[in-house]
């Protein structure tokens, strides 16, 4: 616990005034964040929003975990007076992907109405990437942000993704993250190189 709180006020600290304020604890099995220890930091920090989340063997976990939820949580927190298409409209979102986002607000499963091309698949993944991110930036601008991932070795390749143009972007001072991996563990074959390059560059 107190090696948790000591991250977590330094994270905590260091918003606001520098970018890049990630802590992950790489451990061998024997380390591990749990919900008390978010709960102490809510208690701790209450004008930080803390999001936090365990990635388990056993469950399916969505795409771009944790974030689709934090966003969620932010409007039914900060912005349930609006409705979600004008709470929507505050962020730089890909057209099209506007559809995914209100479904997923308000039913928590994403769903679009709109055809895919094929031949437009890797441009439509990129955009939901970037649009995704660029809502987490603009809400911690409003509402600074902890977020807490238990395993974040766990997460999917759109998370990692993810996780990475966050840290590569200029304005996340208002951002903190603190996670933990353990390094034994295999990651999944199609996220090793993402997982290997993301690491790297933190």
């Amino acid at each position: 616990r107190v090696v948790s709180a000591t991250y977590i006020d330094n994270i905590v600290s260091s918003m606001g005034k520098k970018n890049n304020n990630y802590v992950f604890i790489k451990h061998y099995g024997r380390y591990s964040i749990d919900a008390e220890d978010a709960e102490n930091a809510m208690a701790a920090h209450e004008n930080i929003e803390v999001n936090y989340v365990h990635f388990a063997n056993n469950e399916m976990v969505e795409s771009y975990a944790p974030f689709l939820s934090i966003i969620k949580n932010c409007y039914e927190k900060h912005y349930n007076k609006l409705t979600i298409e004008e709470y929507l409209a505050k962020f730089d979102i890909y057209e099209l992907h506007k559809s995914f986002l209100i479904s997923y607000i308000e039913r928590g499963e994403c769903e679009r109405y709109e055809p895919f091309i094929l031949d437009e698949i890797k441009f439509e993944k990129k955009m939901m990437q970037e649009s995704i991110a660029n809502v987490i930036i603009a809400l911690s601008k409003e509402h600074p942000m902890l977020i807490i991932i238990d395993n974040v070795h766990m997460v999917p390749v759109a998370s990692i993704r993810l996780l990475k143009d966050l840290f590569d972007n200029p304005d996340n001072q208002n951002i903190g993250i603190y996670a933990s991996y353990n390094d034994v563990k295999s990651v999944a074959g199609i996220s090793k190189n993402e997982w290997n390059s993301f690491i790297n560059a933190i």
